[in-house]
C-alpha cells in the first residue's frame, strides 16, 4: 500500500496506481478542455466591459470583472437570478485554477513517483529528510522501465482499460552465509 486517498476513498498501491494516475491526467485534460471552450465567450464579455467602462470595470469588481459573491446572492434573493456573464467568468476561473493545481500534482507524481519508481510516501520521505540515502532498490535504472512498471505495455499506457500490472520488480537480495 502506498497511501489512502480521501478523494477516491481507496488505498492507492501497486495494483491501482495506474488508475489513480490516469484519473489525474483526465481531470487535468477535462479542466483544460472546459477552460479552452470558455475562452472565447469570456474574452467577449471582458472586451465588451472594457469598451463600455474602460479600466473602471475591473478596478471596482476585481479579476475578470466578476461580481462579488454577496452581490450574486443579493441578486438571486431579489429575483434577478445570476448574471450569465458572471457565471461564465467564474466557471472559467474555477476550471483554470483547478487545472493548474492538479497539473502541479500530476507533474510531481511523474517526476518523483513514476520516473524514480517510488511510492508517494517514499518520495515524500526522500524530499523531507536529507539524511536518507538516495538509493532506491526498486529503481530499474531507466525511466522507461520504471514507467512500464506502472503503466504496463506502452501501447495501453493512457487508455482507460484495465491492464494487469507486470510482476513487481524485486531487487536481488543476497544473504551472507553464517560462519560457524
Amino acid at each position: 500500500m502506498d497511501h489512502h486517498c480521501i478523494y477516491v476513498n481507496q488505498c492507492i498501491g501497486y495494483g491501482n496506481y495506474r488508475t489513480f494516475f490516469l484519473m489525474l491526467c483526465y481531470f487535468v485534460a477535462g479542466c483544460l478542455f472546459g477552460a479552452t471552450m470558455l475562452i472565447s465567450p469570456v474574452w467577449e464579455c471582458v472586451y465588451r466591459a472594457f469598451e463600455e467602462d474602460g479600466a473602471k470595470a475591473f478596478l471596482s469588481t476585481g479579476i475578470l470583472g466578476i461580481s462579488s459573491p454577496f452581490v450574486m446572492v443579493k441578486d438571486v434573493f431579489d429575483g434577478q437570478g445570476i448574471n450569465t456573464e458572471d457565471m461564465l467568468k467564474g466557471m472559467f476561473l474555477l476550471l483554470f485554477v483547478v487545472a493548474l493545481v492538479l497539473a502541479n500534482f500530476l507533474l510531481w507524481h511523474i517526476r518523483w513517483c513514476i520516473l524514480k519508481n517510488l511510492t508517494t510516501l517514499e518520495a515524500m520521505s526522500f524530499l523531507g529528510n536529507a539524511s536518507i540515502s538516495g538509493i532506491n532498490p526498486f529503481d530499474q535504472g531507466s525511466w522507461r522501465l520504471n514507467a512500464q512498471q506502472v503503466f504496463g505495455p506502452p501501447i495501453y499506457a493512457l487508455f482507460p482499460i484495465f491492464v494487469t500490472p507486470p510482476p513487481p520488480f524485486l531487487p536481488e537480495v543476497r544473504f551472507r552465509k553464517k560462519c560457524i
